[in-house]
C-alpha cells in the first residue's frame, strides 16, 4: 500500500514515532503526502553532521525543495553542525558547503535562537557569510578552529549580531592569544548576558606565536595571592581585561586564573557561577561576598582539585540566600570535620529556595617532598586526595528544606545495612538521590543493594517523589549504579526498587537530574 493511500490520521501515527527529521526527511522524499504534514517538533532543532557527507547532502536536498507544502522555517529556532573527525578535514566535505548555506540562508528572515558549530575547522566562507545574513542570532556556540588561522569570522559575527547576541559558548580554547582573540569578539557583543569558555584538554602553550602579534600575550605575570607554586602560574590563562561586566550567567571550565581577573564578574548582575579546575577561588569568592548584590546569586557551581579555603566558601554561600542550585566539589589541604560542618550553616540559608545540592570534599595531602640530596632541590610533590565523609547526624537540617530535588553528598556509614539512617535527612520533594561511600561500605552484590535501597524507601514514606537512587565510589566517580523507585498505583502507590536500564546515573522519567553530569563535570574538564 503507497503511503499516499493511508488516512491522514496513519500518517499523523508515523509521524509520532520518527524521532528525527533526518528520517522523516528521508521518508517525505518517497512521498509528497508526508511533505504536506506539519512536524514542528522535529524541526525545532536541525542536526548536520559534516562526517556523514552523503546523508547531509540528502537531508539539504530535502529541506530545500521548490514547492514543499511543508514550511520547516517556521519552526526552527536552532541549527547544530557537529563533526566526527575531530583532528578537522575540511576540504572533504566541500559538497556539503552550499547545502548547509542554503539551510541557513533560507532561515534568514526569520533568524535564529541558537546556533553551534561543534568542529575544529574553521567554517568556510559561505556558511559564515549566511550566518551574518540572519535577521537575528541569539546565542553562538563554537568550538575554537584547530589551526589558528582566520579566526576572524568570530569578530564578524559578534558585530553583526551585536543587538541580539545574548548567550555565547566557546571551547577548545587553546592558548592566550586564543584567549584574547575571544575577549575581543566578546566586547563587541555588549548585550550579552550569558558566557561559557573551556579551555582545551590538548592546550598548547608553546603555541602564542601562531596567533597575531597583537593578540599574544602571556599569562605568567599573575600576581597577589598564590594558591599554586610559583614555577606553575605560567600555566594558567588570565581572562581579558576590557570585558564589559554586564553578565548574569559566567561559567569558567579549565586554566583560567580567577586571582587576576577579578574584573570579569560584576556581582551586580551575576546570578549564575560555574567555575571548574580553575585557581584563585579564594580572592574570588571573597571579593564577591563583600558585595551587597551578591545576595541575588541563583546557581553556584565549584568544582576543584586545586587547595581551597572552605571556610571562606562557606562565607561566600552564606551571603547567597536565594540560591537555587548549589554544587561544591573541592579539595583542602586543611580540610577537617569542623569545616564540612561549619559548610551545613551556610547551606541553611537557602532554606526556602534550594532545590539541588552536591556536597562533596576532599582532603589534599602532599608525598614524596623529602629533599633530593643529589640535586639539592626538592622533588616534584604529588598531591593525593581523599573524600572525606559526612555523618548523617550533620545533615539532619536538609530533611526541612521544602524545595530540594536532587541530593548528593558523600556519607559516612559503617556499611549498607545502616542505609535507612539516611532517611532522616531526605527532604520530602527529593526526587533524585545520589550517595557516595568508602569503597569497603559499598555491597558487591547488586541483589542485596536493590534490597538495602528498599529498606530505605520503606523508611521514608513521606518521600513519594523519589524516582532515581544512585549508590557509588567516594573515591572513584564511574564506579556507581543506579536504582529507579516505581510506584504501583493499583496497590496505593507502594514504593519497588530495581535495577535502572542503560548507563550508570540514566535519567528516569520526571527527573531532570542535573546532580550526575554536574557531579561528572567537577571530575574532569
Amino acid at each position: 500500500m503507497k503511503l499516499c493511500n493511508l488516512p491522514v490520521v496513519m500518517l499523523h501515527e508515523i509521524l509520532d514515532h520518527i524521532s528525527t527529521p533526518i528520517d522523516f526527511s528521508n521518508l517525505a522524499l518517497t512521498s509528497k503526502w508526508l511533505q504536506h504534514l506539519a512536524a514542528p517538533r522535529l524541526y525545532r532543532r536541525l542536526e548536520f553532521t559534516l562526517s556523514s557527507t552523503t546523508e547531509t547532502m540528502k537531508f539539504c536536498e530535502c529541506l530545500l525543495m521548490q514547492g514543499r507544502g511543508q514550511d520547516w522555517r517556521h519552526w526552527t529556532r536552532s541549527v547544530h553542525v557537529s563533526d566526527e573527525v575531530r583532528e578537522g578535514s575540511g576540504r572533504r566535505r566541500s559538497p556539503i558547503w552550499s547545502g548547509l548555506a542554503g539551510v541557513l540562508d533560507g532561515l534568514a528572515s526569520r533568524g535564529l535562537d541558537e546556533f553551534e558549530w561543534d568542529s575544529r575547522d574553521v567554517p568556510p566562507l559561505i556558511v559564515v557569510e549566511s550566518l551574518l545574513g540572519l535577521r537575528s542570532l541569539r546565542s553562538l556556540k563554537l568550538e575554537m578552529p584547530l589551526r589558528p588561522q582566520n579566526h576572524t569570522f568570530l569578530e564578524r559575527l559578534a558585530v553583526a549580531h551585536a543587538e541580539h547576541l545574548r548567550s555565547m559558548h566557546i571551547w577548545g580554547i587553546q592558548n592566550d592569544g586564543q584567549m584574547n582573540r575571544v575577549g575581543k569578539t566578546v566586547g563587541f557583543a555588549r548585550g550579552l548576558k550569558d558566557l561559557s569558555l573551556c579551555v582545551a584538554a590538548d592546550c598548547d602553550w608553546e603555541d602564542d606565536e601562531d596567533e597575531d602579534e597583537e593578540y599574544s600575550s602571556s599569562s605568567s605575570e599573575a600576581g597577589g595571592e598564590r594558591e599554586v607554586e610559583p614555577e606553575d602560574t605560567d600555566k594558567w590563562m588570565t581572562l581579558p581585561a576590557g570585558v564589559h561586566s554586564t553578565l548574569s550567567s559566567i561559567e569558567l571550565n579549565g586554566l583560567f586564573n580567577l586571582r587576576d581577573s577579578l574584573h570579569f564578574f560584576n556581582p551586580a548582575t551575576l546570578r549564575r557561577l560555574e567555575l571548574r579546575q580553575c585557581t584563585g577561588y579564594n580572592s574570588l569568592l571573597h571579593a564577591l561576598s563583600s558585595h551587597p548584590d551578591i545576595r541575588n546569586m541563583e546557581e553556584v557551581v565549584l568544582g576543584s582539585w586545586e587547595n581551597c579555603d572552605i571556610a571562606r566558601v562557606s562565607e561566600f554561600i552564606c551571603s547567597c540566600p536565594k540560591l537555587k542550585i548549589l554544587l561544591l566539589s573541592l579539595s583542602s589541604y586543611a580540610l577537617t570535620n569542623d569545616l564540612m560542618r561549619s559548610v551545613i550553616p551556610a547551606v541553611e540559608t537557602s532554606r526556602a529556595t534550594l532545590e539541588v545540592l552536591l556536597l562533596d570534599f576532599r582532603h589534599q595531602s602532599r608525598i614524596g617532598s623529602a629533599r633530593d640530596n643529589n640535586s639539592g632541590s626538592n622533588s616534584n610533590n604529588t598531591c593525593v586526595d581523599k573524600t572525606l565523609y559526612q555523618n548523617p547526624r550533620w545533615l539532619s537540617s536538609i530533611k526541612t528544606f521544602p524545595r530540594i530535588r536532587e541530593l548528593g553528598v558523600s556519607i559516612d556509614l559503617a556499611d549498607l545495612t545502616s542505609l535507612p539512617e539516611i532517611s532522616t535527612i531526605l527532604p520530602p520533594d527529593i526526587r533524585v538521590l545520589d550517595l557516595r561511600f568508602p569503597w569497603q561500605t559499598v555491597e558487591r552484590d547488586r541483589g542485596l543493594r536493590t534490597a538495602q535501597i528498599q529498606s530505605l524507601v520503606d523508611a521514608s514514606p513521606d518521600t513519594s517523589r523519589l524516582k532515581l537512587v544512585i549508590l557509588g565510589d567516594g573515591d572513584d566517580y564511574e564506579a556507581c549504579t543506579s536504582y529507579e523507585v516505581l510506584r504501583d498505583v493499583e496497590t496505593g502507590g507502594a514504593a519497588v526498587v530495581a535495577p535502572a536500564n542503560g548507563p550508570r546515573g540514566s535519567m528516569v522519567a520526571g527527573c531532570d537530574h542535573k546532580l550526575y553530569k554536574l557531579r561528572g563535570d567537577c571530575f574532569f574538564i
